[in-house]
């Protein structure tokens, strides 16, 4: 990413030892762009090549700081449903995940955008305008494999306090522990038959939702949306893969540190102004979505709410508006980072022939739908430290329409009912 690779020169310079694995004939050297966006084409026909030279056991790919995995594990799946010729002769097999422990948590409560890191910039524009923390957090929850390095720098406690947190983060990845990144080989490719990683169960059922919405871009009444494209902003779809990872089970680690999760579900819609207040409550900057309350009485309860959600340490799903009964918004925490983003239209908006052609798919699509509003709906997975789930899930019913508002909202949006 940045002018210079030093990496690439690291690689080059033991690659020069006559016995080194790392020699010209075996690695290649990708710059000038990212391989999450511009270079991704070029990465597929690199590998395409380097698979022609073989044979060769693994081909690993190493990205950089500002990678986002997800969209490298999205090419490579759409080359293999699209059945390109150049993926034909590998497959692929998982993300493999380095933590910083040491800086894991003061990276996951600052402030920085990635532009405020020269380490992570690449002076160019490329990702620059994503907070770290959102995209520290994409890059644990998309691993198969977490590697909590630099354990000599770490107490004992802390370092089993880190590892409870990333594993609640993303349960279904193995983690290890390592100092100087030594691993062995075997523990990082131990699951080749599996499903391609993500972001998780959330997410991963809302990368598909159907047609775009105008009211995609829209917010809780005041301020607008920010954050990186979702499927829905291009092309009105993207890949529902059926994986993920529940939060519903914790280890026993979680327990001992008091690390909980769980879902918040409901079949009613949000009143925007209330769940304005809400939002501001969180542990993190919510500025870009709403606008900053000023009346007394409003102040005090926000800051009467505080307490109870100052424990999240992330939280995501679905979000359904009273205000924009036709747009699925994903709502995205990590510590202080905060967006709510629209993600296309509600199945249920459909026709019956925008559903994907797979069967699975469609089944786990279905699976959502629940008379009368179809697959509109709340879910939100809370993750968190001494959380009170029910003073968490209180404040949210009060932001439900009540049963007269429903009969108004029904009134005025009763069309809209899932199509057959």
């Amino acid at each position: 990413m940045a002018r210079t690779n030093i990496d690439a020169k690291m690689v080059r310079q033991v690659g020069a030892k006559d016995d080194s694995v790392f020699n010209a004939a075996n690695t290649v050297e990708l710059d000038n762009g990212c391989v999450c966006c511009n270079l991704n084409g070029e990465l597929i026909q690199t590998i395409s090549q380097l698979a022609e030279k073989g044979p060769f056991d693994r081909i690993v790919v190493e990205c950089t700081g500002v990678a986002e995995p997800k969209s490298l594990v999205d090419t490579f799946t759409e080359a293999e449903e699209t059945e390109d010729f150049a993926v034909s002769k590998v497959k692929f097999d998982n993300v493999i995940t380095v933590v910083d422990s040491s800086a894991f948590v003061s990276t996951f409560m600052s402030k920085e955008m990635v532009e405020d890191r020269p380490d992570l910039a690449d002076g160019e524009g490329a990702g620059e305008d994503r907070a770290v923390v959102d995209l520290l957090v994409e890059q644990v929850e998309a691993a198969d494999v977490l590697v909590l390095n630099k354990l000599d720098q770490m107490k004992p406690a802390q370092m089993d306090r880190l590892q409870a947190t990333v594993c609640q983060l993303n349960s279904r990845a193995k983690a290890m522990r390592s100092t100087y990144g030594q691993v062995e080989l075997k523990e990082l490719f131990y699951n080749a038959e599996k499903a391609a990683p993500g972001e998780g169960e959330a997410k991963a059922k809302v990368a598909g939702h159907g047609p775009p919405t105008q009211e995609a871009d829209g917010n809780l009444g005041h301020g607008h949306g920010h954050g990186h494209a979702g499927p829905a902003e291009g092309t009105g779809h993207g890949h529902s893969h059926a994986h993920g990872h529940s939060h519903s089970n914790n280890t026993t680690a979680a327990k001992r540190f008091n690390i909980s999760s769980f879902t918040y579900e409901r079949r009613r819609p949000f009143k925007a102004s209330r769940l304005s207040m809400v939002l501001q409550a969180l542990p993190a900057n919510v500025a870009k979505c709403v606008v900053p309350i000023t009346k007394d009485e409003e102040l005090q309860e926000v800051d009467q709410m505080r307490p109870m959600f100052a424990p999240v340490i992330r939280s995501k799903g679905f979000c359904w508006l009273d205000a924009m009964p036709k747009a699925a918004l994903y709502w995205a925490q990590a510590g202080n980072f905060f967006e709510m983003q629209g993600e296309g239209a509600w199945w249920a908006d459909a026709a019956a022939s925008a559903l994907p052609d797979d069967k699975a798919v469609r089944d786990k699509i279905l699976a959502d739908f629940k008379e009368p509003y179809g697959d509109r709906r709340q879910e939100l997975v809370f993750i968190g430290i001494k959380m009170e789930q029910e003073q968490i899930e209180r404040a949210l019913d009060r932001c439900l329409l009540t049963d007269d508002e429903m009969k108004a909202y029904d009134a005025t949006h009763g069309h809209q009912r899932p199509r057959q």
